[in-house]
């Protein structure tokens, strides 16, 4: 059988990082799961025009871009919840961004003894990843997850 025309680069990755945020673990999951559209970079939005960022904290929730009159992209949708400490998020990469590929995100937020948090973020994928788009994608989710999230939550 030989392989689709455009999966000649298809492989599995793993990009696994911890944040520290001086935030309870409380905090930390308020923050993201309902403040996303506030430290979701401008950078990071990429249906066209800057549009809102959804989170729909629920298994079976959707966490997707809205661009208004339909427009929009689908990041991820919730596949597991353990509300303030965890969850599992699985979705699609399309060639555009990189892709195709299947991605599986865990958020874990792990209460630390000084009440802050240690946010730990797995990102598994599978699919055509070339090593540039893993690498763009690694300091993107750090940038993201730091940048964006850490600095709202310790706010």
């Amino acid at each position: 059988m030989q392989p689709s025309a455009g999966f000649e680069n298809a492989r599995t990755v793993l990009l696994e990082m911890e944040v520290p945020i001086a935030a309870s673990p409380q905090r930390v999951w308020e923050a993201t799961v309902n403040e996303m559209d506030q430290w979701w970079l401008v950078d990071f939005r990429c249906a066209g025009k800057p549009g809102k960022i959804v989170f729909e904290a629920r298994v079976g929730g959707q966490m997707y871009e809205d661009s208004g009159d339909g427009a929009g992209i689908h990041w991820f949708r919730v596949i597991s919840l353990d509300p303030g400490k965890s969850m599992h998020l699985s979705g699609h990469i399309a060639p555009p961004f990189g892709g195709p590929a299947t991605a599986l995100m865990y958020l874990n937020f792990e209460a630390q003894e000084d009440g802050t948090t240690v946010l730990k973020v797995t990102h598994s994928l599978v699919g055509k990843l070339d090593d540039g788009f893993v690498s763009s994608l690694d300091s993107g989710w750090k940038q993201l997850f730091v940048d964006g999230l850490k600095q709202h939550a310790e706010k």
